[in-house]
């Protein structure tokens, strides 16, 4: 609960092949989510420098 403690319980056993069958998921995983942000970071990065350069431009025509 968003209060108390965190109750967990599993009654599967604990294999080593399964553990780095799992390590190797959860790995993967995680290269996935990094790959998506970083990717997502380089388009907002992209979209910031686009409207940047049409406020710039805006402001230059609104001078003149």
């Amino acid at each position: 609960n968003i209060s108390g403690s965190l109750e967990t319980s599993t009654t599967d056993p604990v294999y080593p092949a399964n553990l780095i069958e799992d390590q190797q998921n959860l790995k993967d995983t995680l290269i996935a989510y990094r790959t998506a942000a970083e990717a997502a970071s380089r388009i907002h990065a992209a979209f910031r420098e686009h409207s940047l350069k049409l406020r710039t431009k805006a402001v230059s025509y609104s001078i003149e």
